[in-house]
């Protein structure tokens, strides 16, 4: 495997743990103030939704990198 593709790999890698660890990390948040509140699953659909924003703005800052 030459130097460039390990490279590449190395950045697709690290831009889906990016996104995933965001995923995770909101909404397991959301998951528990749905459980603290004892609501609907409000805080854990906001909480999806705010992984996935943040989740994109590091890959793209990942990506776009020099």
């Amino acid at each position: 495997m030459s130097q460039n593709s390990k490279n590449s790999l190395q950045k697709a890698i690290g831009g889906s743990y990016s996104v995933l660890g965001a995923l995770a990390l909101f909404g397991f948040g959301g998951y528990w103030l749905d459980r603290y509140s004892g609501g609907e699953n409000y805080w854990l659909i906001i909480g999806l939704l705010l992984g996935v924003v943040v989740g994109m703005y590091e890959l793209a800052k990942f990506i776009l990198k020099k």
